[in-house]
């Protein structure tokens, strides 16, 4: 049994429209946290990358935000103030600064999975160790796709 082009085609617009409503619901949770914690969605995604990644160099997680370093260092100065982030020296070089999370940017991050683990129990364990080797294979081609649109000629400049 064969299945048709149309139907391959119906399979990948719905497969299109599910991705974009996870995204679209992923952005309105972190909206959401941000709101709920008095700051922004950009300090969110901040601290969503050192969690993920540890703690890191200003310039390293400007390149993670898609940022400028000045930009970065505003953000950095709002998750300071709010005691979420600190900056401290490098171990190893003093000219260097690496940027953490702080025991109140570990419980907005615990809180926020707290929220996802509600979400993701919903699927059961068997179900959930397949979402998540779909969910890996999702990330590295939207990394590859964000690599890709980052290299091509923008469009519409006229």
């Amino acid at each position: 049994m064969s299945v048709s082009p149309d139907a391959d085609a119906d399979a990948l617009a719905d497969g299109i429209d599910a991705l974009r409503a996870l995204i679209v619901s992923g952005e309105h949770l972190r909206q959401a946290i941000a709101e709920h914690f008095n700051t922004g969605v950009p300090e969110t995604l901040a601290m969503s990358h050192l969690r993920l990644r540890g703690p890191l160099g200003p310039r390293e997680l400007a390149e993670r935000l898609g940022l400028t370093p000045s930009t970065v260092t505003s953000l950095l100065d709002r998750l300071e103030t709010a005691g979420f982030a600190q900056r401290t020296a490098h171990p190893t070089d003093r000219r260097k600064t690496v940027i953490s999370l702080t025991e109140a940017g570990e419980a907005v991050v615990a809180a926020s999975d707290r929220w996802l683990s509600n979400t993701i129990e919903r699927l059961g364990p068997q179900a959930t160790q397949q979402v998540t080797r779909s969910m890996r294979l999702l990330e590295a081609g939207l990394k590859e796709q964000t690599a890709d649109v980052l290299s091509a000629a923008p469009m519409g400049d006229g």
